[in-house]
């Protein structure tokens, strides 16, 4: 049966090969980047206002209705995403820490406050049938007051301490007043990443059960590589010995590299012999990948390959980002009528979502389930992840500006952006640009961001002013700002 279904996955990856993707490139980097000063500032305090809520330290999702929950769930709670993802909350204060604002540092004297007060809960909600400490690291979902979500949801979920982790770790760095804190905090995390390195997890999207996903896995990898950069620093030899011994324990990124005629490419799910969950939704093609590629990378100077480790990803200007990021605009250009309109239209860019059933046409012997979150039971383009695809040009652009790429990742970034040579510096960050300015044709003028793009009317759709959405397109206006800087000492 995993045969058939690989065949299946073999004969679309070879159909994608042909036809192509429908991104649409500019000829240039533009002199202003997609979204303006003002714009920018403004989607900014739209993100600050979902930061540090009541000053409790936490990030809401979402403080809109959110119609997809009707629709797939029939859940009709007001404001239900009015609560503190562990995983949204982390990548949030992330982003905000990479911006280097000054409203940073009370932010997060709240979020330490919070975490303290989260580890410190002696009585479990029983959901998980773990212990109350065991929940901080395994429950996504929380009150604003500090509380386990008491209702049904996918658990555990394992990223949540990783990406928590990096966040804690990149903040002390930058906010030196609170790093003993930020530390402290970090190793409760990094301790627990180092003792449960391959547990079973919900996937990133909260629906798919597996223990190898490439989402949890490379976040818990960077997570426990940058850990032990800091424990040196910290002078714990003995807790850094710990760390890197889960992170080379880890299993490779190798089994999620998969073989199609235009080369290999990245999957979120193993590319051989995934778990019964991954086989019903197809997940091999997986915005997830995207995701990963931005955030789950270990900063270069916590010497991110360490010895005997093959878990390490690879980097945003590879050849195998590179064909990942084709395999999925060809996906999203199949499936998405949108993106037809826009590339006819010609609006520049092309819109990323989560994924999609590829074997509808001939569900074989294993019925599949394609993305149905959104109206209709139809999945659509995901603001946020359409955004981490700028981003992962932007940083491409930058590490091609520090060491030429070699010659055949400038063969598939050339493949990606439909250009006849290899790309510049330059060429990558009109890439990015592009991808923004796809994202602002869909967005008014309000500049408020919701969680998907509807894939027929091109309309937004779902959880308006989405933190994550935010976060993602402020930290790509970042990267790009970093892109431009490392072009010009060219």
């Amino acid at each position: 049966m995993a045969r058939s279904i690989a065949m299946r996955r073999v004969l679309f990856l070879l159909w994608v090969d042909v036809v192509g993707s429908c991104f649409v490139s500019l000829p240039g980097p533009r002199d202003e980047a997609p979204f303006s000063a003002d714009e920018e500032e403004k989607l900014f305090q739209h993100f600050l206002r979902n930061l540090n809520i009541n000053g409790t330290g936490a990030v809401i999702a979402s403080p809109g209705d959110v119609p997809a929950l009707v629709v797939c769930c029939n859940n009709r709670a007001p404001q239900p995403y009015y609560f503190h993802w562990t995983r949204d909350a982390a990548l949030s204060l992330s982003s905000l820490i990479s911006l280097g604002r000054n409203d940073s540092l009370p932010i997060m004297e709240s979020f330490v406050a919070r975490l303290r007060r989260q580890h410190a809960r002696t009585v479990a909600s029983g959901h998980l049938g773990v212990s109350a400490a065991e929940e901080s690291f395994l429950e996504p979902k929380w009150t604003l007051s500090g509380a386990p979500y008491e209702g049904g949801w996918c658990r555990p979920q394992t990223d949540g301490p990783g990406l928590r982790a990096l966040t804690l770790l990149r903040a002390a760095t930058a906010l030196p007043s609170l790093s003993k804190d930020l530390w402290d905090l970090a190793s409760l995390d990094l301790d627990w990443l180092a003792k449960n390195p391959n547990m079973d997890t919900c996937d990133l999207w909260e629906e798919t059960l597996d223990r190898d996903f490439l989402w949890n896995r490379a976040v818990t990898y960077a997570a426990l590589v940058e850990g032990r950069a800091m424990a040196l620093q910290q002078g714990d030899v003995k807790r850094a010995e710990r760390f890197a011994a889960a992170a080379v324990a880890l299993p490779p990124t190798a089994n999620h590299i998969a073989q199609a005629e235009g080369g290999t490419f990245l999957t979120n799910c193993p590319a051989e012999n995934p778990g019964p969950a991954c086989q019903r939704y197809d997940k091999a093609l997986d915005g997830a990948i995207i995701l990963s590629l931005v955030h789950a990378q270990a900063k270069k100077d916590t010497g991110a390959q360490l010895r005997g480790s093959a878990g390490s990803l690879p980097s945003p200007s590879s050849a195998l980002a590179a064909r990942s990021a084709s395999q999925l605009a060809a996906l999203f250009c199949r499936i998405y009528p949108v993106n037809h309109k826009d590339t006819e239209e010609g609006v520049p860019g092309v819109l990323f979502g989560r994924y999609e059933n590829i074997n509808d046409a001939d569900p074989g012997e294993y019925q599949t389930q394609a993305d149905r979150y959104g109206a209709n039971n139809e999945g659509n383009p995901w603001i946020l992840i359409t955004a981490a695809l700028a981003n992962l040009l932007y940083k491409a652009s930058a590490e091609a500006s520090e060491q030429p790429m070699t010659a055949e990742a400038a063969a598939a970034w050339a493949t990606f952006l439909g250009q006849p040579g290899p790309p510049s510096p330059a060429d990558l960050v009109a890439g990015g640009d592009a991808v923004l300015l796809r994202i602002r044709h869909h967005v008014g003028n309000d500049l408020r961001l919701h969680e998907q793009i509807d894939r027929h009317t091109g309309l937004q759709y779902n959880a308006k002013d989405l933190t994550w959405s935010y976060a993602e397109v402020l930290e790509a206006l970042q990267s790009r700002r970093i892109a431009v800087a490392a072009g010009r000492t060219l």
